[in-house]
């Protein structure tokens, strides 16, 4: 790829409009990211044909340059203007796709581009299905710009109107459509957020912990207390995930449950919830919970801090022995989290996060000993390897590592990448 990359620097000056949308559009789906010198050449190509790009093309390169985490920002400035002036010619994906874009790009679209959709008909919506008019949903709330409740009516109509309701619209659909609604002050009524929340009840095993967090929020936003079902449902999930909540989903999480009358005690909030939303906000503004004794304290529920009988803990999955060693460790006691993070190894030996949690807790001399033993229990895990060769000092060490680690993952182009990337290092500090 760096080889393409070498030869179509050359010819950059050759390039015309589609070609130039293909080529980034392309690196973006492979996940390959030039380098930012290299966006910038084909930037400012685009930029001297602007005048030239069809609507496809702009909606292509500016979503390949989000995706490829650019920051050509206001640089772009002139192809949106291009857009804003054959706006009418935009089929509606294409357009959803600008405006994400736009949002990742930090590059505000003009109202011409913002209320080209509301403006389109039923039948040029509905070539969007499901996916894809939940997808236009959740982009106008990135952007905070307010559709209309006309034109949210209209999608969340058509929605509703699939075959099962809102059965179409994925994970990432259903959280961001009534995340939508919720920002922008639209109830779609009681039978859209039921057949909608069933909908999500469904998939909740596929939702991310920012969706899980989004949908929950949007629930106590609108005020539509969830079903039971759902509610033991959603606990279930994010207690499964536990490990992997940003500081802020959790606390946003709390908050929601609060603010539905779910916080009652321990009955209606896991102990590792409570538990998960100590760990990580106390190193970043003052406890929510306070360490007291043996006992967590959250508006009155108790907890215990950390069962001290290890059989407690025999039959727990990996979230939950990360989550009592993380307790242990914000509490001081970081031998004791050793220790209950080995257990959770013993006992989940093919689970990655106990094992690079265990890395992490452990003093940098034996870590590597911990991530030696995880690899032979997990040789094709991509993510145990790399941070093995990250915690190398040594350029020749670190090779070896992910000499090694391609042995057992030929086909991993991460791996392959950071190979490449450090074979060029070794290079550059040679040629010196």
């Amino acid at each position: 790829m760096q080889a393409l990359v070498h030869v179509c620097t050359s010819s950059l000056e050759l390039f015309e409009p589609m070609d130039v949308a293909n080529l980034l559009w392309s690196f973006a789906r492979l996940d390959f990211n030039p380098g930012e010198d290299f966006l910038q050449a084909v930037v400012q190509r685009a930029l001297q044909i602007a005048d030239k790009f069809e609507p496809v093309d702009i909606a292509n390169l500016l979503w390949a340059l989000a995706k490829l985490e650019s920051s050509c920002g206001e640089q772009l400035r002139p192809l949106l203007q291009e857009a804003e002036a054959q706006v009418s010619r935009f089929e509606p994906a294409k357009l959803a796709s600008l405006l994400w874009a736009c949002n990742k790009l930090q590059l505000p679209p003009g109202l011409a581009l913002l209320r080209a959709l509301p403006c389109r008909s039923d039948n040029e919506l509905t070539e969007l299905r499901p996916r894809g008019l939940s997808y236009v949903l959740w982009v106008y709330g990135l952007l905070g710009h307010n559709p209309g409740r006309t034109f949210l009516r209209r999608v969340m109509r058509k929605l509703s109107r699939s075959v099962p309701p809102f059965g179409y619209c994925g994970a990432q659909g259903l959280s961001g459509v009534l995340w939508a609604c919720a920002r922008f002050s639209f109830d779609p009524g009681d039978q859209q957020v039921f057949d909608l929340l069933d909908s999500a009840r469904q998939q909740l095993q596929s939702f991310t912990p920012a969706q899980l967090t989004r949908l929950l929020w949007a629930c106590a936003k609108l005020q539509r207390r969830p079903s039971g079902e759902f509610l033991q449902a959603w606990l279930e999930t994010a207690r499964l995930q536990l490990h992997l909540f940003e500081k802020e989903e959790l606390l946003l999480s709390s908050r929601s449950c609060s603010k539905l009358g779910f916080i009652e005690g321990e009955e209606t909030l896991p102990a590792t919830l409570l538990q998960a939303v100590y760990i990580v906000s106390a190193p970043w503004g003052g406890p929510i919970l306070q360490i007291d004794g043996a006992a967590l304290t959250l508006r009155g529920a108790r907890v215990a801090a950390c069962p001290c009988d290890l059989r407690f803990l025999t039959d727990m999955e990996a979230p939950r022995w990360i989550a009592a060693a993380r307790l242990e460790e914000v509490a001081g006691k970081v031998q004791s989290a050793r220790q209950l993070i080995a257990q959770g190894c013993k006992h989940c030996p093919n689970n990655e996060d106990v094992w690079l949690e265990a890395a992490r807790l452990e003093k940098p001399a034996n870590a590597k000993a911990v991530l030696a033993k995880a690899v032979k229990s997990l040789p094709h895990s991509v993510r145990l390897w790399i941070d093995a060769a990250n915690r190398e000092t040594d350029v020749q060490a670190k090779g070896r590592v992910l000499r090694k680690a391609l042995e057992f993952i030929p086909n991993s182009v991460r791996l392959w990448k950071e190979a490449v990337s450090l074979e060029e290092t070794r290079l550059r500090r040679a040629s010196c």
